[in-house]
């Protein structure tokens, strides 16, 4: 059976998965999308009037700015933002083992990974960072049909049983069973010397062992986007978290083009683990961003820019959890999301007693919802999961401790943080559809009485 009905902007996000693995490849995607779209580069010269600019800090994190009234910019922009990055297995920094012939990467987990859905996964290798003699170079392998994987091994099941009175034969998969197989060593390499299957890739990358140790090297499942089951509603693809978020605000940046209005899309690094980080959204970047922006227009004034920091709204775009048939139990059907039902709105996110929670005033979610019912878009409320079950945090609490008021909106998605997550191909179009409302039609007003 082949599915042949694909709109284009499911065709579209099929592309972005396909070519976009990694933050750092988001962030280059998003960034040069921007200047097919009329927006400007950092080092452009601003000569006046309405400003389109991508700015972005390492490659890592940036942010696309439209600016259309600079005069009344201190009465807050109109902010989507999202993160780029996905949970995955990051290399050590001296990662090459071997034993019995076999050449291992060993990795170090990064975001809230379930061990036992790595293992026995077909997986790409990326990476990138500088040379001794100062050039850069990117690694990119897996993402071919033609090019070698990389995978985790498991232990056979005919070997999980505990011989009675026996030492302690343990199955369960931990953090240091996360290794790469990554070859296997011919029979002329001499004991004592560097393991050659390591060699071999030093060789075919063209690098150093000391530039594993200084670069970045992260492990992603080596899996297309594919539909699942019959219809053509349902995506399976690594990285829906928060890949789907973060393509939903770019077409709406592009979608709207207010030639007075003050708004603009952040995409951050590391809220997978936390947030922290000159990357990350606990971290000065707006403000530094809009120190750029300001100065395109010969404005020091540093009053001003911190009270347009204040005054912005911002849609904090995270995926939520989808009510599951399988996994009925921890997920709340009156309160959680149910795919094909819509974009979630979540008033407040943090665990059991909404601690870590960030939760905003009743008037901005009060608002949107109005604005979605006024457009026709499909809403829903959206938790992670029951009381003392779930929990979870997005950049929205780092946000507002810059004094932006942030809510939450995003699509449910089914396994989320798997190496294969299911997304709804009409939640997507609806969090595309709210995101541009929200920038279009959302009424910026003063929080202080």
């Amino acid at each position: 059976m082949t599915l042949t009905e694909t709109s284009p902007l499911t065709a579209a996000y099929f592309d972005f998965l396909s070519r976009c693995k990694t933050g750092v490849e988001v962030c280059d995607f998003i960034h040069q999308e921007a200047l097919k779209h009329g927006f400007a580069d950092a080092s452009a010269v601003h000569d006046g009037g309405r400003l389109k600019i991508s700015l972005r800090l390492n490659k890592r994190c940036g942010i696309l700015l439209s600016i259309g009234d600079f005069a009344n910019i201190d009465k807050g922009l109109k902010l989507l933002a999202t993160h780029v990055d996905s949970p995955r297995l990051d290399l050590k920094p001296a990662p090459a083992t071997e034993k019995y012939g076999i050449g291992t990467l060993q990795t170090r987990y990064y975001g809230g990974v379930r061990f036992y859905q790595w293992v026995g996964m077909p997986l790409e290798l990326h990476g990138r960072g500088q040379r001794a003699d100062g050039t850069s170079f990117s690694v990119r392998i897996g993402r071919e049909a033609d090019e070698p994987v990389f995978t985790i091994s498991d232990l056979a099941p005919h070997l999980r049983h505990q011989p009675e009175g026996g030492p302690k034969n343990s199955t369960t998969i931990t953090a240091e069973h996360l290794n790469l197989i990554s070859g296997l060593r011919g029979s002329d390499s001499e004991a004592g010397r560097p393991a050659k299957v390591f060699e071999t890739l030093l060789q075919a990358l063209d690098l150093k062992p000391e530039d594993f140790v200084t670069g970045e090297f992260e492990a992603v499942p080596a899996v297309a986007p594919r539909y699942i089951g019959f219809g053509g509603d349902l995506i399976g693809a690594y990285g829906h978290d928060n890949r789907s978020c973060t393509f939903a605000a770019l077409h709406a940046m592009f979608d709207i083009d207010d030639e007075n209005g003050n708004y603009g899309f952040v995409f951050t690094d590391r809220e997978e683990v936390g947030s922290q980080g000159i990357h990350g959204a606990d971290s000065n970047m707006l403000e530094r961003f809009l120190f750029e922006v300001f100065e395109k227009f010969g404005d020091n004034n540093y009053f001003r820019l911190r009270r347009a920091i204040s005054n912005s709204v911002m849609v904090s775009g995270d995926v939520n959890v989808a009510c599951d048939p399988t996994w009925s139990g921890p997920t709340d059907e009156n309160n959680s999301g149910h795919l094909g039902k819509g974009v979630c709105i979540a008033k407040y996110t943090g665990a059991r007693g909404k601690r870590g929670a960030s939760e905003a005033d009743s008037s901005l979610v009060g608002q949107m919802r109005n604005i979605m019912i006024r457009e026709g878009i499909a809403w829903q409320p959206g938790e992670l999961g029951k009381v003392d079950f779930g929990g979870g945090g997005t950049v929205a609490m780092h946000f507002t401790r810059q004094g932006v008021q942030v809510f939450d909106m995003g699509p449910p998605v089914l396994g989320m943080h798997s190496p294969f997550e299911i997304l709804s191909t009409e939640d997507l179009k609806t969090t595309r559809d709210a995101y541009a409302a929200f920038l279009k039609d959302f009424t910026i007003e003063n929080p202080i009485a």
